[in-house]
């Protein structure tokens, strides 16, 4: 069974070796008073590199004393943990814009042992001193406070960390919703927007159609896509929903589901020659990857075409 996110965050705070209180979805206060935040992100070989792909929240880092908070980069394993204090990084994001979601994007690249920071319009920089630097989190504590089998302190695992496809969807920054159907459905409709959609949520082929349709993508406000998140819910209606959609114009289709529904799905389809020959069934990961990927490459593009006056010429690298 593929861990959860709280037990690899449990198991890196065991490793520190002090106590801790959970604060919310991902930072943790210690014993000590000091606040530690994890980021997780999976790796993406860009040539000889290894990229780890980071959003980081304004409102965490100008929340807490910068002397007294922690970032917990994950990268792809819980043996490859950057503990970077925020003192370091409110000034590495200095002068940096946040992208819409208030949210500083940055990336960790790897290559060999060196891990290096790189943000907009800053050179990178070198990282690695803080590879799992836990020691800058226990000052204040004499000693290691051991755990309930005795041990001073647990060792990280050499395994890299394995998470649910659910649980990467539900940790992204910069994506709505509380529940893992909603965050699908906004990643979606982003999605739409950076492709130069109308993207609408919730959307009504007609006035007085009885069905809403979760992500529509229109075309001089013609929909073109049809979309349904299928996740647990009743898929005889996610059907129905579409067959009204391709009967009012939609060009094509697509349910978004988890493998467990796929054959049910499938069966339900297979005599509705309406709409069966124009539709797809697309898989969570899938879409994440896609999601990500566009948001990596849509980060660097719309600063590419960015165009304003400067007063001397800018190296971005």
């Amino acid at each position: 069974m593929e861990e959860r996110y709280t037990d690899v965050y449990q198991r890196i705070l065991r490793a520190i070796g002090i106590d801790s209180k959970r604060l919310d979805r991902s930072s943790y206060k210690l014993q000590n008073g000091k606040i530690v935040m994890f980021r997780y992100s999976k790796p993406y070989k860009r040539g000889d590199l290894l990229d780890y792909w980071f959003g980081l929240p304004k409102e965490k880092l100008k929340k807490y004393s910068p002397e007294s908070f922690f970032v917990l980069f994950i990268c792809g394993s819980d043996d490859q943990v950057l503990a970077i204090p925020a003192s370091y990084l409110s000034e590495l994001l200095r002068d940096v814009s946040t992208a819409i979601d208030n949210h500083w994007k940055l990336h960790i690249f790897k290559r060999e042992n060196i891990f290096e920071i790189s943000v907009t319009g800053k050179p990178n920089e070198d990282v690695s001193k803080y590879l799992k630097k836990y020691e800058l989190l226990v000052e204040g504590i004499k000693e290691p406070i051991p755990d309930k089998a005795g041990k001073d302190k647990i060792t990280v695992s050499e395994t890299p960390v394995s998470i649910s496809i659910e649980d990467e969807i539900m940790n992204l920054d910069g994506v709505q919703g509380n529940t893992l159907h909603d965050k699908i459905v906004d990643m979606v409709r982003q999605i739409g927007e950076w492709m130069g959609y109308k993207s609408i949520r919730n959307y009504r082929v007609r006035p007085d159609a009885p069905y809403y349709i979760d992500v529509a993508w229109l075309l001089n406000d013609a929909i073109h896509i049809a979309i349904e998140v299928q996740i647990g819910g009743n898929p005889t209606e996610a059907k129905d929903r579409l067959i009204f959609a391709k009967r009012f114009g939609a060009r094509k289709c697509i349910i978004i589901s988890n493998s467990e529904s796929v054959e049910r799905i499938k069966s339900l389809f297979r005599y509705e020659t309406e709409i069966k020959h124009w539709t797809e069934i697309w898989g969570l990961e899938r879409i994440y990857n896609m999601f990500v990927d566009g948001r990596n490459f849509f980060e660097n593009f719309n600063e590419f075409n960015k165009h304003q006056y400067r007063d001397d010429i800018v190296e971005i690298v």
